[in-house]
């Protein structure tokens, strides 16, 4: 049944404290409270602070649940608590079903061991027989991509050796529940498709998972739904569009989210003459970049030289550098574009910047046209783009699609 509600978490709030040494006394206290009057404080003393804090939410068999937050709003925290790795100081939790969880780099892993040996171990811990393991340990191995590697010991791995395995040995034990917990952070860009492809038909299978990402495009493109935490508690909960809008209007203050660059530090010589001082990419009739409204990218430059006919473009990334939309090379003999002397600027206006919330990267690039000799060295920025809260645009985003169209149909 898709409406069965496989996690129904109400009320919960978990605490920590600052102090080691405070920790360790409160802990035995409550260890004592709780085995002699079967409750545990839920006020906070000296040095303590929630870190969940009167959490609630349903998750539906069949859905993927997006979390995301500033760093320290409790997102792993409350993944914790769900595998059972924590327990909460207040409030239930209603889990029905498997689970199997990814978490940081190199969690639950062996050093010492091999990558096959800890294939066993892992699937031991969530319950699995040897007999299960040696049926699907070839279809795990060839998930991971590292069969070369897969008799040599973990602490030889690099982390993204360590993501494959640690993601291939969560998708061929095919758990009910899957927990995933910032595990694309490192890796690199067709793993990371591979992975976003099984994650949807996974859930077309009737799993369900709980995804911590700041990854913006990741998240859109897997959940439906999303809750925003910060300092403990749900500011915001809905769809991922939405919820994602709310996030990076919260983030602006941020460097990441600056929309201008510079690379003033870049020294002019003959060999170098021309440099970009600066590219950004500005809204021209909103506050923010807005999903279907116009928008104007700039550069900036300073150059030792003149030149009578040049070309230049730009490129537009997701987070993982999956290339969203590039302009080509503007160029034309018939109108040629100068590059003057000292300071100028390029510029260009998108006037249905169509592009689906998320966070992109802005490249650059200037070069000679006679020759095709690039003349600059790339300049990159990181930008964000806001969309309408709509379950249009959450089915947009999750079939792969970085565009909102208007199709005007004929009777």
């Amino acid at each position: 049944m898709q409406n069965e509600i496989v996690i129904k978490v109400e009320n919960i709030s978990k605490k920590f404290c600052k102090n080691l040494k405070q920790s360790l006394k409160y802990a035995v206290f409550d260890i004592a409270s709780e085995f002699s009057f079967g409750e545990n404080n839920q006020s906070l003393r000296k040095g303590e602070f929630w870190a969940l804090d009167d959490i609630s939410f349903e998750l539906k068999k069949g859905t993927a649940l997006g979390i995301v937050g500033p760093n320290g709003a409790g997102k792993s925290t409350l993944l914790k608590l769900l595998n059972g790795m924590l327990k909460p100081d207040t409030g239930t939790m209603k889990i029905n079903g498997s689970i199997n969880a990814l978490f940081e780099l190199g969690t639950g892993f062996s050093q010492v061991l091999t990558g096959r040996e800890n294939i066993y171990i892992n699937a031991a811990v969530f319950g699995f027989s040897k007999e299960y393991v040696d049926n699907v340990i070839d279809k795990i191995i060839d998930f991971s991509e590292i069969e070369e590697f897969i008799d040599s010991p973990i602490k030889n791995y690099s982390s993204g050796m360590k993501v494959r395995l640690g993601y291939a040995i969560a998708a061929q034990l095919n758990p009910d529940i899957l927990l995933l917990d910032e595990v694309f952070a490192v890796g690199d860009t067709s793993f990371r498709r591979k992975c976003i492809k099984h994650m949807q038909s996974y859930l077309k299978n009737s799993g369900t998972i709980l995804l911590v990402s700041h990854n913006i495009y990741l998240l859109q493109n897997v959940c439906s739904e999303a809750i925003l935490i910060d300092n403990g508690k749900i500011v915001h909960q809905g769809s991922s569009v939405e919820v994602v809008n709310r996030y990076l209007e919260s983030q602006k203050s941020n460097d990441k989210n600056d929309v201008s660059k510079s690379l003033s530090n870049t020294e002019l010589n003959k060999k170098n003459p021309v440099r970009i001082d600066k590219i950004e990419i500005v809204p021209l009739n909103k506050k923010n970049i807005k999903t279907g409204h116009p928008a104007k990218i700039s550069i900036s430059y300073t150059s030792l030289i003149e030149i009578e006919n040049i070309y230049w473009g730009f490129n537009i990334s997701t987070a993982d550098q999956t290339q969203a939309l590039t302009s080509g090379i503007r160029e034309n003999s018939e109108s040629p574009i100068k590059l003057t002397k000292g300071k100028g600027e390029l510029n260009c206006t998108i006037k249905d910047f169509s592009l689906m919330a998320g966070t992109y990267t802005l490249t650059g690039i200037i070069g000679e046209l006679e020759t095709g000799t690039k003349l600059t060295e790339t300049l990159s920025i990181y930008f964000t783009v806001e969309s309408n809260a709509s379950k249009r645009n959450n089915l947009i985003i999750q079939r792969g699609a970085f565009f909102e169209s208007e199709i005007c149909w004929e009777d």
